[in-house]
């Protein structure tokens, strides 16, 4: 049995008996990076502190790994039993006491509704200034969560090997699209530490591999491509006392694709908005097209009122730090926009919106 299933394992059996334990979650999104951290911070935590059993919680339904195929084929290639892990599915069944955040910096989703103590926080995203006094607390600028989560754990006397390190790999290579963007000091730093445990690693076929999987929707439904990679915010507008919900999705086919493959694509993303309670919903794409890299960004309101917002918003903001502009408005009168500014990921887009509707 491999380490980390016997891991897994062992923390089942600890939370069967009256010890206490906490959660270590990623974000909402549940991409690799998140999933990964969740599960290496647990097994790094349990190498230096085994009394202190943390289990690495996915932040969404089981039934949702499916159309996470890169995350698939990571497990499959590590032999990792994905149904050791816990996710949403299990919060009825499970009484934490303690929230460890990682790929994120507040909490997401239905666990944000049991209101834990947040005792730690590893991540890369926009600090959002909460939980000063968990440890530890390290939001840095990093092209993978993972690095940050690695790294801070060798520093506490955590050992790396062949199996952990296969898994750190996979979040880093796919977010630096093979080690070659957003590649920050620490990255190269764990990076160089990972080729002395699997040398011979062709990190291009790897990459190849995991962009293929994580690529591959065609069996899903329009739904399903939504909440694949789904984050949830509240955002002020203004000095008024209004607090809006948005909703952004991540999908890596364009436009194009989805209207090809879902000609109902914008009433299905209508009905996703309704369904989820939503006042606007933001969907970004991310995709190569004749060998060059692209974006674009959709943006959906639920009334008139939220659609001159997301206007004031462009218009003060968004249009000139994402350089915004029109690519096509279809017969439907889905207006698509290319996104110029192709560095600028969720993670800047998110934070963008937020500040240009507080600003209003």
């Amino acid at each position: 049995m491999s380490k980390i299933n016997n891991f897994l394992k062992t923390l089942r059996t600890s939370i069967g008996s009256t010890q206490k334990y906490g959660l270590v979650s990623g974000n909402q999104s549940g991409d690799l990076d998140s999933v990964i951290c969740a599960i290496t911070y647990a097994y790094f935590s349990h190498q230096v502190d085994p009394q202190r059993p943390l289990l690495p919680f996915l932040n969404f339904a089981r039934a949702d790994l499916s159309a996470r195929k890169d995350i698939e084929l990571v497990f499959l290639s590590n032999g990792l039993d994905a149904n050791q892990l816990y996710y949403v599915d299990d919060l009825e069944h499970l009484s934490p006491n303690e929230l460890v955040l990682v790929d994120h910096n507040s909490p997401q989703g239905k666990i944000a509704e049991l209101e834990l103590e947040v005792t730690g926080i590893i991540d890369h995203h926009e600090d959002e200034g909460l939980f000063l006094n968990s440890e530890p607390r390290i939001i840095e600028k990093t092209g993978s969560c993972s690095t940050l989560v690695a790294k801070y754990w060798l520093e506490k006397g955590a050992t790396l090997d062949s199996e952990v390190v296969r898994l750190l790999l996979a979040p880093l290579v796919i977010d630096t699209r093979n080690l070659t963007s957003r590649m920050e000091t620490q990255d190269y730093e764990m990076a160089k530490k990972y080729a002395s445990f699997i040398p011979a690693q062709d990190t291009t076929t790897w990459f190849t591999q995991l962009q293929e999987a994580k690529e591959d929707i065609s069996s899903l439904t329009a739904r399903e491509i939504l909440t694949k990679d789904y984050k949830f915010f509240e955002f002020g507008v203004g000095s008024a006392e209004v607090e809006k919900n948005v909703g952004f999705s991540s999908v890596v086919k364009p436009f194009e694709w989805l209207l090809e493959h879902h000609t109902d694509f914008k009433d299905q993303m209508k009905k996703y908005l309704s369904d989820l309670s939503l006042d606007i919903l933001v969907v970004m794409t991310s995709f190569e097209k004749n060998g060059n890299f692209c974006r674009q960004i959709v943006f959906i309101a639920k009334d008139e009122s939220d659609k001159l917002l997301i206007k004031l918003a462009k218009d003060s903001k968004l249009d000139k730090e994402l350089d915004l502009e029109v690519e096509k408005t279809t017969e439907s009168g889905l207006t698509i926009y290319n996104q110029k500014n192709i560095k600028a990921s969720r993670k800047q887009v998110v934070p963008a919106l937020k500040q240009a509707l507080e600003s209003l």
